[in-house]
């Protein structure tokens, strides 16, 4: 095996010292299952997964495999991955030993990855009419998704004027392929959105203050979008309105919620 550069990020050294102390050649979602299963019987915390096709998942994971493909890690074929470099020991002493000893475990025993009260699959049962919000500031894809399956999420209306993320995820594209497959919906509505110049010089409470006072006078403005809303609430019972910051209250997003609820009596959850 040829010598390379170790990876950037911890989580992609701890994915080739899986691989490498399984033998070096797994199937990709016999990996995906390692990676799943170490986590759950180490304590170590490297990826969050969803239940995707009816295995828990991690698109984090499937996105640094292809990274790690094109550095010349790994090599990919008829859905096997090959690692093609040995990997320095480059985790800490204690997360080589729990991984070497998890994976002498896992050797010894029929491995069974989900059981049935593990599984988190979305229900299409009818509810009383809710709107969540939610943003995407410090979560993974996968614990995103996790919170909208939790709380039965049919839909997610993506209120941002510009639906493009530098964080893994969290791009229109993405958002839009993936998470139908979860059985959510996505709809984007950019004239909910704030222009990214308004945006611009955020540093006190009083400057979102005069922001969110702005946005809120051009509400009544945008019916023909407020009633979208309104019809897919109709429609879907459970929604949810996303952006990026954490708080509610330094988003726009609870603009939009607060009218619902003032105006029509609408249920509103701040995830």
């Amino acid at each position: 095996m040829t010598s390379l550069k170790m990876p950037q990020f911890h989580r992609q050294r701890y994915l080739l010292i899986i691989l490498e102390r399984a033998g070096g050649s797994l199937l990709k979602t016999d990996l995906q299952q390692l990676l799943f299963l170490s986590q759950q019987e180490t304590g170590l915390s490297y990826y969050d997964f969803v239940y995707y096709h009816s295995d828990y998942y991690s698109f984090q994971a499937e996105a640094d495999i292809e990274l790690l493909c094109d550095i010349g890690w790994l090599n990919i074929r008829n859905q096997t991955i090959k690692l093609m470099s040995k990997p320095k020991a480059a985790l800490k002493n204690a997360e080589l030993s729990a991984i070497t000893q998890f994976i002498q475990f896992d050797a010894k025993r029929e491995r069974k990855l989900i059981t049935d009260d593990q599984k988190c699959a979305p229900s299409h049962k009818k509810h009383a009419k809710v709107v969540f919000t939610i943003g995407y500031e410090g979560l993974s894809f996968e614990a995103y998704a996790n919170q909208l399956i939790r709380h039965q999420v049919r839909l997610l209306c993506d209120v941002r004027k510009n639906p493009f993320s530098r964080k893994f995820g969290f791009s229109k594209r993405f958002l839009s392929r993936f998470l139908p497959e979860l059985g959510i919906d996505y709809l984007h509505i950019p004239d909910l959105g704030i222009p990214s110049e308004q945006r611009k010089e955020l540093n006190t409470e009083s400057d979102y203050s005069r922001l969110f006072e702005a946005y809120r006078q051009t509400l009544p403005l945008k019916q023909d979008s407020l009633q979208l809303l309104l019809n897919e609430v109709e429609e879907y019972k459970r929604i949810a309105l996303t952006c990026f910051e954490k708080q509610p209250n330094f988003c726009h997003r609870h603009c939009v919620s607060d009218y619902l609820e003032t105006e029509n009596r609408i249920k509103i959850i701040h995830l």
